[in-house]
């Protein structure tokens, strides 16, 4: 079975300190969506640690980074720095969804580039390339995470910069390129230091752990109000917020779904 917390509102309603309290009730826990745009803040060993990527279960249960989930390693980087620091062990705990898709730096130039070009329409996006990333997945140009272990996965990095650039030029943006070639040389360093940790295929995982009849509890980011299809459109985030998102997002079937908190 399959329990989701999600937010009723716009966010910002603890959704990070619930799950770290129920956690104790399930075998796994995992983010469906969403990338580091998302703040979850919970209170381990006395001090607070805020998680933006990895699912609030890491301190004490297997926890899956899941396929609809967007990844910004250098982020995911210091993220697993920080719950190391904090006593964690993410080389116990954490799973990387093979099919996640991956923000580049450019992805972040793009979105600081659309909503500077909105003027006085601007929506408050977060500029952590979250929209980008997500139009590249739905155009199908977009990198996941699986390739990172391809022989030409750098040349298909290099590949989608370029087409980036063009639609920097699009926008008239003025591209610094000794700060671009520093944030690509931090991307290629963090894709090596997540190489250490486990990549696995949700879809497999999970419905291994379903069949089973263990216990997955479903981490939402944001909140309902910004989801994508129902939400308070155009102010909403890119990605499916809702409990309806997790079968398509996990690879699952919906009968799994319980109780929606």
């Amino acid at each position: 079975m399959i329990d989701t917390i999600i937010g009723p509102q716009w966010g910002d309603e603890g959704k990070g300190k619930i799950v770290h309290f129920l956690c104790d009730k399930y075998d796994i826990g995992v983010r469906y969506q969403g990338g580091n745009n998302a703040g979850h803040s919970l209170v381990v060993g006395g001090k607070t640690i805020v998680l933006h990527t990895v699912p609030s279960t890491i301190f004490t249960k297997a926890s899956l980074i899941g396929d609809g989930v967007v990844v910004n390693p250098v982020a995911l980087k210091i993220e697993i720095e920080q719950i190391i620091e904090f006593g964690g062990d993410p080389k116990k705990n954490l799973l990387i969804g093979n099919r996640a898709h991956l923000i580049l730096p450019t992805h972040i130039l793009l979105d600081k580039a659309q909503e500077l070009a909105k003027g006085e329409g601007k929506i408050g996006s977060t500029q952590k390339g979250i929209t980008p990333v997500y139009t590249d997945r739905s155009a199908r140009s977009g990198i996941i995470t699986g390739q990172i272990f391809e022989t030409d996965f750098k040349e298909k990095v290099v590949e989608l910069v370029a087409m980036h650039k063009k639609q920097l030029g699009l926008y008239s943006y003025d591209i610094n390129e000794s700060e671009l070639d520093a944030e690509m040389e931090k991307f290629f360093t963090a894709i090596e230091f997540l190489k250490q940790f486990t990549f696995a295929s949700c879809p497999y995982l999970l419905n291994d752990y379903l069949k089973a009849g263990k216990k997955v509890l479903a981490e939402g980011a944001q909140a309902t109000m910004l989801d994508l299809s129902f939400g308070c459109y155009p102010f909403v985030t890119s990605s499916r917020t809702l409990a309806t998102a997790i079968p398509s997002e996990l690879g699952v079937p919906a009968r799994y779904l319980e109780n929606v908190i």
